[in-house]
């Protein structure tokens, strides 16, 4: 039969915080104190080769590791952090230099986190005892996931959230309301917010205004066909830089910015914000205002799947919609049902450098089912340089379509407009008038037509270098064109090129049709057109 004997391991115990506190423990005796639940062991003797006679403490689920952690020192190879000495911080400040949804609760699991990153914005920077020190200013950092948004998010000054990146940050709006709105340092939280200060309320001032936020890598995402995913009220100096606005567009008629810009006044006006690398896609528009708004930027941003990207002033509130130095530059437009830029009240605003696919301002067809102009100013004093537009090629040279498609303009209303690249045609010899390229005539306007052309006659090299102006006065519906070249090769070749202008209607749009006749042998034609209207 076997024994079985079960023996008590017992450890010497006690009250660490009573009479002489904890005694000196025989070399690999434990010590248990009772009311502090610490467990201790003997170091030994330095005969027995201890460094120093004492007790160890054991680490145990009652202990505070913070509190025996002690120091933090950067060490990253020979690096030296102060004078001599490092510099030591403790490793909870360490670790709050970073601050995360996380610590606020947003698990980031693809719940519901509205109330949590609501709290993590205010106490962070609407906090009473912290709001005016530049120390509380932090840097929101929200990890890779998916977070649920059921209610409108304010977003106070100075506000800063950087994800990880599009698509890998996404916060999604479950329902129609607003999913990101600025609001005025004059909205007071301790605790329980007790009023909120956007654009319209009379407290709003320049000094309170929204300002210096930023929103870096995430994506903006609706489920609903609302669109509106931020707000900008009255909103300065802020930047929104590699986000995605991402919604449904689940049909033609939903026209919910994705971005809002509004303004109290003209003297407290949005202003100074920029938008960066941005992603617009599948929103009935992308960012509008109808509000005084100016200096604003939207730089190297695309657009996709949209009604109308980028609308400024079209339907005016009430004493204000001008839009000013407003620059929109480097941007890429496909799959733009209408216009990808319309401007209707303000000046000084620029459209540079901006590329525009086949399939902008086409009711979603292609480039030879044109429905709308591409860029419409609606006041003088705005400009359109160096953009490149795709639909150009066949509405204005190719042979194939300008005899039987309408031409729409590409910028309609007065501005200066500028192409980007230049056009290269073949000319023939010929001597009846050959339609060559036309030219937009929807309103009064003149162009400059730079021009380059080169052929080669029994061995004599000919070039003509000139500008063509051609003017349309829709006033009396007539065309004039003048031509001022110089020559290079024999100089009684001069007049056997000659252009001429006609003006045609078709499908209720006009053109300027330029024709040729030339009596040299063929060559090419190089141009590159300027328009002012």
């Amino acid at each position: 039969m076997a024994v079985v004997q079960i023996s008590r391991i017992q450890v010497r115990r006690g009250q660490a915080n009573q009479g002489s506190g904890i005694p000196q423990l025989a070399g690999g005796e434990f010590g248990w104190a009772v009311d502090g639940q610490e467990l201790y062991i003997g170091n030994g003797s330095v005969a027995e080769g201890a460094p120093s006679v004492g007790n160890s403490k054991i680490l145990t689920e009652h202990d505070d590791l913070f509190s025996l952690v002690g120091t933090y020192a950067y060490k990253r190879g020979t690096v030296d952090t102060g004078e001599g000495i490092a510099v030591e911080r403790t490793l909870n400040d360490r670790l709050d230099d970073i601050v995360s949804v996380r610590s606020f609760g947003c698990a980031g699991d693809g719940s519901d986190i509205t109330n949590k990153l609501q709290k993590a914005l205010y106490e962070l920077f609407l906090n009473g005892a912290t709001r005016n020190n530049p120390q509380s200013r932090v840097v929101l950092h929200v990890e890779p996931a998916i977070y649920r948004i059921s209610s409108t998010i304010h977003i106070p000054p100075y506000t800063t959230i950087v994800g990880a990146g599009k698509e890998k940050t996404v916060f999604i709006k479950t329902g129609d309301f607003t999913m990101f709105q600025t609001i005025s340092s004059d909205t007071t939280y301790d605790g329980v917010i007790a009023n909120t200060v956007v654009y319209q309320d009379p407290t709003m001032s320049y000094a309170n205004s929204a300002r210096y936020i930023s929103f870096k890598d995430c994506t903006l995402q609706t489920e609903s066909e609302d669109g509106t995913l931020l707000v900008l009220n009255s909103c300065r100096d802020s930047r929104f830089e590699n986000v995605k606005f991402e919604g449904t567009k689940l049909t033609n008629t939903a026209t919910n910015p994705a971005v809002q810009i509004r303004s109290k006044s003209d003297a407290v006006r949005a202003e100074f914000n920029r938008f960066i690398d941005c992603e617009f896609v599948s929103i009935g528009k992308a960012i509008v205002s109808n509000h005084n708004i100016s200096r604003n930027e939207i730089d190297s941003c695309k657009f996709f799947n949209i009604t109308k990207a980028i609308e400024l002033g079209v339907t005016p509130t009430i004493g204000q919609a001008d839009a000013t130095d407003n620059n929109i530059r480097e941007c890429y437009f496909e799959t733009i049902e209408q216009q990808a830029i319309h401007i209707a009240n303000g000046t000084r605003n620029s459209s540079i450098n901006n590329r525009f696919g086949p399939s902008v301002g086409n009711n979603g067809g292609s480039e030879t089912t044109v429905a709308h102009s591409i860029i419409k100013f609606g006041e003088s004093g705005n400009i359109s340089v160096d953009n490149e537009f795709d639909r150009t090629y066949n509405l204005s040279i190719n042979q194939a379509y300008i005899v039987s498609k309408p031409y729409i303009p590409e910028v309609e209303g007065p501005a200066f407009y500028e192409h980007e690249y230049t056009e290269q045609v073949d000319l023939a010899q010929i001597g009846t008038p050959q339609l060559l390229f036309r030219l937009a005539a929807d309103t009064t306007k003149s162009y400059d037509i730079d021009y380059w052309y080169k052929t080669d006659r029994a061995g004599i090299v000919f070039s003509r270098s000139g500008t063509l102006t051609v003017f349309v006065n829709r006033e009396n519906n007539s065309v004039s064109i003048m031509d001022d070249y110089d020559i290079s090769g024999l100089d009684s070749l001069g007049e056997s090129l000659l252009f001429s202008a006609t003006l045609n209607e078709l499908e209720s749009a006009w053109s300027a049709q330029v024709k040729y006749t030339n009596q040299l042998d063929s060559g090419k034609l190089t141009f590159k057109i300027r328009s002012r209207s």
